[in-house]
């Protein structure tokens, strides 16, 4: 059982590298190619919205902790005036 599966295993790598195997390959990555062209574009397209996305979460952050830190501040200020 074992002989025989190493003889199909055998049989089967000596066409993989066939000159017709390669150009059948060849000819379905061409066909391909568009496809993964127009994926490629919508990954770019998706990266470039996330990282304006995440930069305007880390500026309201930070706007939001200025404008706490503020009245904070001005807490402070009259805190200290009545006192």
């Amino acid at each position: 059982m074992k002989k025989i599966a190493l003889a199909l295993v055998f049989a089967s790598g000596l066409f993989a590298n066939s000159p017709s195997a390669l150009k059948d390959l060849t000819r379905e990555h061409t066909d391909v190619f568009p496809t993964h062209e127009a994926q490629y574009a919508t990954i770019i397209k998706e990266k470039i919205l996330i990282k304006d996305l995440l930069s305007i979460r880390i500026n309201l952050a930070f706007e939001l902790d200025k404008f706490r830190q503020l009245i904070f501040n001005g807490f402070l200020i009259r805190a200290e005036k009545d006192f």
